[in-house]
């Protein structure tokens, strides 16, 4: 029970973008509110924007904050 909520002031998550995708509302039901944050991995940059999408839902300024090799960080704090 003590685990059910809004706790974290940060998730990071180093997935693929589907699963982070069917993810975001769990992810984000764990992020204290307003203000918590996301940094999410292991995600090409060709997937980046529906990832984007998912969570911009849930949380503010998301965003790609950086990219290496195809590979990019998505960034965002939580509404």
């Amino acid at each position: 029970e003590e685990l059910n909520g809004p706790m974290y002031d940060l998730c990071a998550a180093n997935i693929l973008a589907a699963p982070l995708v069917n993810l975001s509302s769990v992810i984000a039901s764990l992020v204290k509110s307003p203000g918590g944050e996301i940094g999410l991995s292991g995600v090409l940059s060709t997937q980046s924007a529906s990832v984007v999408e998912a969570y911009s839902e849930f949380f503010d300024d998301v965003k790609v904050a950086g990219e290496d090799g195809g590979w990019v960080l998505i960034t965002g704090k939580r509404k």
